[in-house]
């Protein structure tokens, strides 16, 4: 028998039938909501720019690096991070409709990404929301920094100059997917935090990812209701002493 892990995602599941004509508009694509904060002040972010490593090179120098030094990150390689990893390609009418650099189970994108900016060039220290529409960042709260680099058991995430945090709504493909969806939103986490690794090796900068956090901190800082969007994972970014990028 398989681990009641993976069972899990077998129950509740309903049934889907193969001719997409026949989903009900829920399940439907165009109907996908996304998060945004419109009464945030925003920073609208510069058109991502990459490094001039190769993928062989990313592919191949991507490693987990913690030596953060106190070097601010600026604000234009945050947003180069996030564009490349988690912005819309090929924007539709539709923001629905837009591609990402990531497979999402069913197109659901139920992953969103928040940005706890410590020590960045171009940004005051808070909270922000990644809005992947307008590819900028929604300074959502003045959160206590104190009480977000302690919500994080690792020193290094303490000295880090960003961390990326994640969170899965379940709104968004539960009702297509049942249990499955929390398994998607795993996956899709996974593809996502992959590409934040080799945007951020191709610019140079060091991060690390971060699977143990005091989740009931960030869910109060961040504001977040607990029963529909849950924190689960992060990644911490900053510049590393050693770190060179030929």
């Amino acid at each position: 028998m398989t681990h009641p892990f993976f069972e899990f995602f077998k129950k509740n599941r309903p049934e889907i039938d193969p001719d997409s004509a026949k989903w009900p508009s829920s399940w439907r694509r165009e109907n996908v909501r996304w998060k945004l904060y419109r009464r945030s002040p925003a920073i609208k972010l510069p058109k991502p720019e990459l490094g001039k490593i190769t993928l062989e090179k990313a592919l191949t120098s991507r490693m987990s690096r913690r030596e953060f030094s106190e070097k601010p990150v600026d604000i234009s390689d945050l947003g180069a991070i996030l564009g490349w990893s988690a912005g819309f390609i090929g924007k539709d009418p539709n923001p629905a409709l837009s591609r990402r650099p990531y497979p999402s189970g069913g197109a659901t994108y139920s992953v969103e990404l928040y940005l706890l900016a410590f020590n960045v060039a171009g940004a005051d220290a808070g909270v922000y929301h990644y809005n992947n529409v307008d590819h900028s960042l929604e300074n959502i709260i003045h959160a206590d920094v104190g009480a977000l680099k302690q919500s994080f058991h690792y020193d290094f995430a303490k000295k880090a100059a960003a961390v990326i945090v994640f969170s899965f709504i379940k709104e968004r493909s539960f009702v297509k997917y049942g249990n499955l969806s929390f398994k998607f939103g795993l996956i899709e986490a996974g593809h996502l935090g992959q590409n934040i690794y080799l945007v951020s090796e191709a610019l140079g900068i060091g991060c690390s990812a971060i699977g143990a956090m005091q989740d009931e901190v960030l869910h109060r800082e961040l504001d977040l209701d607990a029963e529909r969007e849950t924190v689960f994972y992060a990644i911490a970014l900053g510049y590393v002493d050693n770190h060179s990028t030929g």
